[in-house]
């Protein structure tokens, strides 16, 4: 988990396949029910090449996604 200043907080799971079914958000689900409003989304970091939007604020990305934000 991920929290900002003003609390709010992003989930994050890590997965070891390289497709993400919708039953890999079940624990991200379950703990944004559990945190309300200050779950801002989450994310599901797999070994596949592409990122899926799920509902809900929720994404499967890239675990290579990761070392791409701020590269130049």
């Amino acid at each position: 988990m991920l929290e900002d200043r003003r609390g709010r907080v992003v989930e994050i799971a890590v997965k070891v396949p390289s497709t993400v079914r919708d039953k890999g958000f079940r624990d991200l689900r379950h703990l944004a029910a559990r945190l309300g409003e200050d779950s801002f989304g989450g994310i599901v970091l797999h070994t596949g090449p592409t990122t899926i939007g799920f509902d809900a604020g929720l994404r499967a990305m890239p675990q290579s996604a990761i070392w791409q934000v701020g590269a130049r």
